[in-house]
């Protein structure tokens, strides 16, 4: 087969055509030859195609040391196909024109790479990678003869611009080998740079990161700053109101007495050496009677005050609990379920119980820890 493999220098291969059908997508190629005509057409899919990529990388046997493009050739047939469009079936009208162009373009590189004499040095690029072609191409086809002619040049003039042609591509291709050469010295002499710490950009950039890092610790620190002194604020309006309501209820308290304090008056011990005192009236004696019933009701209302109110963090803690408490009532009341008779519009179901018009029913309230009496007046289609 390998005296086959000439057949690439007289040939053009091109895609003329894809057939799209409800499963798959097949690409029909034609190989021509530039002289005779004769015209080879086979249908490849895109399974093939990505088949042809592989068994040419494995061809290339990656890592082989030679003087032809190998490693370029193989990196170029690596980007050559396209990649699984996410949002697109492999059968939309976008999808298979970019993927005609993708496949043209990797047919095309594996050809100019078999004809270059820059590669006939390598036994893979001269031998391996022209007969997995030649199988992708004529695997089920018979070739004519009249596929491998060729023109010969009239004349020397004819001969030399030809051959001056087909320098120019051999030209391009090895500048490309020198260009990747240099980009692949530069890369390495940045890397270097780059782990010696004394590249240029990775200074910069550096200094820019230190830059910014500073700024946004310095506007955290100020965020977190404000928001504590926020709700210090919060915290000391809120003891302060809950103070003035005890300082409130005290006044009040200590301004006026109880009203069911039963007013009691203790008896004055008299003391074996005081004087007695003569007055001619008994205003002297209520005068002092009423300021010791005074003093008592004072002391009786202190008293009451110290033990029967609750301290400030006392009411804190209770306005807490009902927080929570009514927190779960909302909780309870939004999973409860209540059916309603389609037949009878005055009856309710809740739970397991048949509620009419007019029962009665005690509601429990967990808020603030009582039982409400009554009975119910009206049913609707949205509440009792």
């Amino acid at each position: 087969m390998q005296s086959n493999f000439g057949v690439f220098e007289a040939v053009t291969i091109k895609l003329t055509k894809a057939n799209i059908n409800q499963h798959n997508v097949t690409y029909t190629v034609t190989v021509s030859n530039k002289d005779s005509h004769a015209t080879v057409t086979t249908s490849k899919s895109d399974d093939d195609f990505v088949k042809l990529q592989g068994h040419i990388c494995n061809a290339l046997d990656r890592g082989h040391s030679c003087d032809a493009l190998c490693p370029w050739f193989f990196v170029d047939v690596q980007g050559k196909l396209p990649k699984k469009p996410w949002f697109r079936s492999t059968s939309h009208v976008r999808v298979v024109e970019a993927r005609l162009n993708n496949y043209q373009d990797l047919l095309d590189v594996v050809v100019t790479f078999i004809n270059s004499p820059h590669n006939r040095s390598c036994c893979r690029a001269k031998e391996r990678v022209p007969a997995v072609l030649f199988d992708f191409l004529f695997r089920d086809n018979e070739l004519d003869p009249s596929m491998y002619k060729t023109a010969s040049p009239k004349n020397g003039r004819l001969s030399t611009s030809s051959q001056h042609r087909l320098s120019e591509p051999l030209d391009c291709v090895a500048m490309e080998k020198e260009l990747y050469e240099e980009s692949i010295r530069c890369l390495e002499a940045r890397l270097k740079d780059l782990q010696n710490g004394t590249l240029d950009e990775f200074v910069e950039r550096c200094k820019a990161f230190e830059l910014a890092k500073t700024y946004r610790i310095d506007l955290a620190a100020l965020h977190r700053k404000l928001l504590l002194r926020n709700i210090d604020e919060l915290l000391a309006f809120d003891f302060q109101q809950i103070d003035d309501g005890f300082n409130a209820s005290l006044e009040a308290l200590q301004s006026t007495a109880p009203p069911n304090v039963a007013q009691q008056v203790e008896p004055v011990a008299e003391s074996p050496h005081a004087t007695a005192v003569v007055t001619d009236s008994d205003d002297p004696v209520r005068h002092e009677l009423k300021q010791l019933e005074l003093e008592k009701h004072l002391h009786f209302s202190m008293d009451h005050v110290n033990t029967c109110l609750p301290a400030a963090t006392a009411i804190q803690a209770q306005l807490q609990a009902l927080r929570d408490s009514l927190d779960i009532v909302n909780e309870k009341l939004r999973h409860a379920t209540l059916h309603y008779d389609a037949d009878e519009a005055d009856t309710v179901y809740a739970g397991n119980v048949i509620l009419y018009v007019g029962d009665a029913v005690v509601l429990t309230s967990e808020i603030a820890q009582e039982d409400f009496y009554g009975s119910i007046h009206a049913i609707d289609e949205s509440a009792v």
